[in-house]
């Protein structure tokens, strides 16, 4: 070969690997090609405000997020361009959560902590590798505040968030709520369309779930009478325990009667609450506790706590807050075991740490380890107890779902004896009941018991308040994973918003009260009054519970356990 044919040979050779070598980088740079979104223009948008830059103003606890698809395992970069503004010397902090759908649960993937430090807008970039499926790329401010006296504020500005390395935009899943959207409530002939409905749709289920049978063996042609005495479902509330005092008055004896005759369960509002409890350290303050568990509990009622802590400062005791480190976690330990300890056996479930989603006093003071802690402090104290989780706007927002979610998952990974799932329900506007199954369904995935722990509803007249009732509790009763609802106080004489209340101050029932007893004491309660077939058998359907069975001249207390098929009484 000349010169000429080597070097044209060569030249040939030469555009080819330069052509690959620009191919591979073109093909590179698509794949890694940044989508950039404007953060007024995210999927997900909770707490603030839009800028006029295309940003958001994010507020307390505010999220901005997107669901985004990836195609396979691959490397991703999340780079948020943010600006912020300090207060007292203390900027902006924002947590970036990635989180990807795995077999219908969303696993964490990447979790960073970060410090906006700058008022203009800078870019904070976070390389990470994912699995493929749908995530979530989720950003959360974390210690918004302002100083009253001065009008000064913490800000955190979020201008945009670009994505690389990712497939497209991902669909949120079925029971993520869309942001910004408003259900309203149905009227007039509407609303009773729906009533019959969720009447219909529930009913199947709850005989599923909520019922087994009493096989009963007596003589030939004997009558057989069968009435429930008691619920295994917890039909509870919260109740104030200075009614429980002695000498009682004509007020509290009614309270009392109110409260034995429609509910099962009961859950102290607020004489558990550390700084109630023990304003002072070592000055405990239980008398008031155990008179009311002496009565409920002679009543057959059970009980669950609440709350060992609460992650809001001003519920902490000042004297708690003024110790060091060291000192305020030999008292958290010690706040956790003693109190399960002084309850065993009459108290079978405690809230742990109240409303994590929004608070972090304890978290802030001894590091994000403390709460698995305290789950664990608790248990030593009384290893039988179900110790719960318990915040509210779960059940009606989707983010906050998912939020509590991770709060889940974060405290089992960290093998934390996590026994249940509390989920307030302080309604102010009619709850979407489609919206409150599907959360119900995603929490149900982590295969522990829901509660209902504080159901109350507060708008509109008297009817909406009963068709608010009936729905919800449909809901709830129908799904096997909630094992109880517990309202927020009962009388208007002692309820912390008395409009909610379902009954009056003279004791009158509201609608709601109507509804409710229909529902629990005659729909969902066991009456049951026949004769025995040829062979001296019946067959009774009952709802999980105590029974009374009569036949022949004698009487048999017996209980068909929560998920038995049946059981058999012989007389």
């Amino acid at each position: 070969m000349n010169r000429r044919g080597y070097a044209e040979a060569h030249g040939v050779a030469l555009v080819f690997m330069i052509g690959s070598v620009c191919l591979l980088a073109t093909l590179g740079a698509v794949a890694l090609q940044e989508r950039v979104i404007p953060a007024r223009e995210l999927a997900m948008r909770t707490s603030g405000a839009a800028l006029s830059d295309g940003g958001w103003n994010l507020w307390t606890f505010g999220d901005l997020g997107q669901w985004v698809e990836i195609g396979e395992r691959r490397k991703v970069e999340v780079r948020v361009r943010a600006a912020g503004s300090a207060l007292e010397g203390v900027w902006p902090r924002a947590e970036l959560v990635v989180v990807v759908s795995k077999k219908g649960r969303m696993q964490p993937a990447f979790r960073k902590v970060f410090t906006v430090g700058k008022p203009k807008h800078e870019d904070y970039r976070f390389p990470m590798e994912l699995d493929p499926g749908v995530a979530l790329v989720r950003l959360r401010f974390l210690n918004d505040a302002r100083n009253k006296a001065t009008g000064e504020d913490r800000n955190l500005f979020v201008k945009e968030i670009g994505l690389s390395g990712v497939k497209g935009m991902g669909v949120a899943p079925a029971w993520w709520y869309p942001f910004g959207r408003v259900e309203r409530a149905p009227a007039g002939a509407l609303a009773g369309v729906v009533a019959k409905r969720l009447r219909a749709e529930t009913k199947t289920a709850i005989a599923r779930h909520r019922m087994g049978h009493l096989l009963i063996q007596t003589q030939p042609g004997a009558v057989v009478k069968v009435t429930q005495v008691q619920h295994t479902f917890a039909f509870g509330t919260a109740v104030a325990t200075r009614f429980f005092d002695e000498p009682s008055t004509v007020e509290s004896r009614a309270y009392l009667r109110l409260l034995t005759e429609n509910f099962n369960a009961v859950v102290p509002e607020n004489a558990m609450k550390w700084p109630r409890s023990e304003p002072l350290k070592g000055r405990e303050r239980w008398k008031g506790l155990d008179r009311m568990l002496r009565v409920c509990i002679g009543k057959g009622m059970r009980v669950r706590g609440h709350c060992l802590f609460w992650a809001l400062q001003g519920q902490v005791p000042r004297w708690v807050r003024n110790l060091n480190k060291d000192a305020m976690l030999r008292v958290v330990d010690e706040r956790a075991w003693r109190t399960t300890a002084r309850f065993i056996g009459r108290i079978e479930e405690f809230d742990v740490n109240n409303e994590m989603l929004r608070h972090r006093w304890y978290r802030d003071e001894l590091g994000p380890g403390i709460v698995a802690r305290m789950f664990e402090m608790a248990k030593s104290g009384s290893p039988r107890d179900r110790l719960y989780l318990n915040d509210y706007g779960i059940l009606t927002q989707g983010n906050q779902a998912f939020a509590y979610g991770q709060q889940i998952q974060d405290l089992m990974d960290r093998k934390a004896p996590l026994g249940g799932i509390g989920c307030q329900a302080h309604f102010s506007t009619p709850p979407d009941p489609n919206q409150v199954q599907r959360v119900l369904d995603y929490l149900a995935g982590f295969g522990l018991p829901i509660t209902i722990t504080e159901y109350d509803f507060g708008r509109g007249d008297e009817q909406e308040k009963a068709r608010v009732l009936e729905a919800f509790f449909r809901i709830c009763f129908a799904h096997p994973a909630v094992h109880g609802i517990y309202q927020w106080g009962f009388w208007s004489g002692a309820h912390w918003k008395p409009k909610r209340a379902l009954w009056g101050k003279e004791g009158q029932p509201t609608a709601a009260a109507n509804v409710y007893r229909d529902l629990v004491y005659r729909e969902w309660w066991t009456r049951f009054e026949g004769k025995a077939n040829a062979h001296g058998v019946v067959r009774v359907p009952a709802f999980f519970g105590k029974h009374r069975v009569e036949s022949g001249g004698k009487s048999k207390v017996v209980t068909l356990e929560r998920g038995a098929s049946s059981l058999r009484v012989s007389f």
